[in-house]
């Protein structure tokens, strides 16, 4: 019904009762509902009709394709409620409170209503599942079928690019084993059996040690828990923290050892900050953080050299009671060198 014929219709003093006004409303609104589907057919005919012309008898089968979406038609469905819902309420307040046949043919005319949305609706998703359902038997589309080989191929070759850089690593690894071969044994090699042999024969063995800078100060640590002291694992902090102290405390007997960064001998500032360096960081550790270390826990420390030439480091001879025993490695890493502990061998009989 145009918004023309409404404006008469509502100037118009209708006849009838509630039910008699609420049918012809709903008659009303069903033929505005087939005017309109009319005029969508026709302008879905025409549009049909042009696609048809272009492509021929490519697109025969459109019709069995859904025209919108699940989504889609549950958002329209829910609309469609909530329309209803406002209409009904229109309906129940158009009837008086006192007149209680007319409340009754509104409630059963709403109930009515409600009835043919929801057979409506339910048809609408049956058929919309049967049509799916059609499509899918039928296969992939020409425009998934690319989209698929597409995605294929792009995996493929994702497959053989890891494949290659698999097959490249490898080849490195094989050429630095090759190389290594031919060089024979590395220095690491050759200072390892140096330091296996000489602790051999004092029946000790290398106990590894991590190389993150703190290698000397937990060499000592497991040392100490080796001879039975009570010693946390995180006793590496401690023992900067004397080691520093000490040589802080006894500045002439460490500073005139070290040097600056001109390579004259340290400043106080500048050994002040050495200090603080050795007691807060992971800095590397030497002979001086031995000695104070010798001095602070009152007990001899022997360091263990690989090369046979060179004698082994004894300090604070002066003291009583087992020494603490570790191995000074030069090429154990990269990064230079590296204090590790030892243990006894144990004789399996």
């Amino acid at each position: 019904m145009t918004n023309n014929n409404r404006l008469i219709t509502m100037g118009k003093k209708k006849k009838g009762g509630p039910l008699r006004i609420i049918e012809e409303e709903v008659q009303e609104e069903k033929e505005e509902e087939i005017v309109s589907n009319n005029t969508t057919e026709v302008k879905s005919q025409e549009s049909d009709d042009a696609d048809n012309s272009d492509h021929g008898s490519e697109n025969e089968d459109d019709d069995d394709e859904p025209t919108e979406t699940k989504g889609k038609m549950q958002q329209r469905h829910k609309r469609e409620i909530q329309e209803l819902k406002k209409k009904t309420a229109s309906m129940s307040c158009a009837v008086s409170k006192t007149d209680k046949k007319g409340k009754k043919d509104v409630q059963d005319a709403i109930k009515k209503l409600e009835d043919e949305l929801a057979k409506r609706h339910q048809k609408e998703v049956e058929d919309f599942g049967k049509k799916e359902s059609k499509r899918e038997e039928s296969g992939p589309t020409e425009e998934e079928r690319l989209a698929l080989e597409r995605l294929k191929i792009k995996r493929d070759k994702n497959i053989k690019k890891k494949a290659a850089k698999v097959e490249q690593e490898a080849e490195m690894e094989r050429q630095i084993a090759e190389e290594k071969r031919n060089m024979g044994a590395t220095k690491k090699d050759v200072e390892n059996e140096k330091m296996q042999r000489k602790l051999i024969s004092k029946k000790l063995r290398v106990h590894p040690i991590a190389p993150d800078g703190n290698c000397l100060y937990a060499a000592i640590t497991h040392q100490l828990q080796s001879l039975g002291d009570s010693v946390p694992k995180e006793h590496h902090k401690e023992l900067r923290l004397m080691a520093a102290d000490y040589m802080k405390k006894n500045s002439d007997d460490f500073r005139p050892f070290l040097e600056g960064p001109n390579g004259d001998m340290m400043t106080e500032e500048q050994f002040n900050e050495f200090c603080q360096r050795t007691a807060n960081t992971s800095c590397w550790g030497g002979q001086l953080e031995l000695k104070a270390l010798s001095h602070t826990l009152e007990r001899p420390i022997i360091i263990y050299v690989a090369e046979e030439n060179t004698p082994d480091i004894k300090m604070g001879d002066q003291f009583q009671g087992q020494p603490i025993q570790i191995t000074f490695h030069q090429h154990a890493y990269g990064l230079g060198q590296h204090y590790n502990s030892v243990t006894p061998v144990v004789n399996e009989e």
